[in-house]
């Protein structure tokens, strides 16, 4: 019996998208070169064109490859029904810091992803929809918050999520690059713990960290 058509070609795929993101990491994207993560990956610049026809779309693959990994890994927090509003942000920040800190990669290459978006053209829309979607998420867990009488009163909806994302962003830039991924988590299980109870009002469940 044969191997599955394309089964050594997806692995091969994978493993290039997998092993170029510390090469884009060291590098930055404007100087990772087909040839460095080529000799990064040990794979000659012919079989890493065959893949990627250029360095965009290595790079889109790769920001692709996390954000898939993030929504499989928070998919819990879009299907958490009766949930209150802290209790959803508690899984989703817990399940964040997990990824980030079971590979700290991810978040080296989203924060450097940052500063690209803002200076190459061809992936400004891509990270702006993608921190658009990362607002829509805490947005909807503060107002179902504020719908439950949960925030207080005198706090703005939208300061208390421009402080989520910060937070959030903040966080993986400083597991990324400062700070050890255990720091980040414990960290974060500091913030979800301290932080979010201090934020809203009322007697909210406790956070769920699973």
């Amino acid at each position: 019996m044969g191997r599955p058509v394309g089964s050594d070609s997806g692995r091969t795929r994978e493993r290039i998208v997998r092993e170029a993101m510390p090469t884009f990491v060291e590098l930055g994207y404007s100087k990772a070169t087909h040839e460095a993560v080529a000799a990064r990956t040990g794979v000659s610049r012919t079989l890493l064109y065959r893949y990627f026809e250029s360095k965009p779309a290595l790079f889109a693959a790769l920001l692709a490859e996390i954000k898939e990994t993030l929504d499989k890994r928070t998919a819990e927090f879009s299907s958490a029904a009766g949930r209150s509003g802290p209790e959803q942000l508690a899984s989703f920040l817990a399940a964040a810091v997990q990824v980030h800190t079971e590979d700290p990669d991810y978040s080296r290459v989203l924060a450097t992803a940052l500063v690209d978006g803002l200076r190459e053209p061809e992936f400004a829309g891509f990270i702006e929809s993608w921190v658009t979607e990362l607002r829509e998420i805490f947005q909807t867990a503060v107002l179902q918050a504020a719908a439950d009488g949960q925030l207080h009163p005198e706090d703005d909806p939208s300061t208390v999520v421009n402080l989520l994302v910060a937070s959030l962003w903040g966080l993986g830039l400083f597991g990324a690059f400062m700070g050890s991924a255990q720091e980040a988590e414990q960290a974060m299980d500091l913030l979800i713990r301290r932080v979010l109870p201090a934020l809203f009002a009322g007697d909210a469940s406790e956070a769920d960290q699973q």
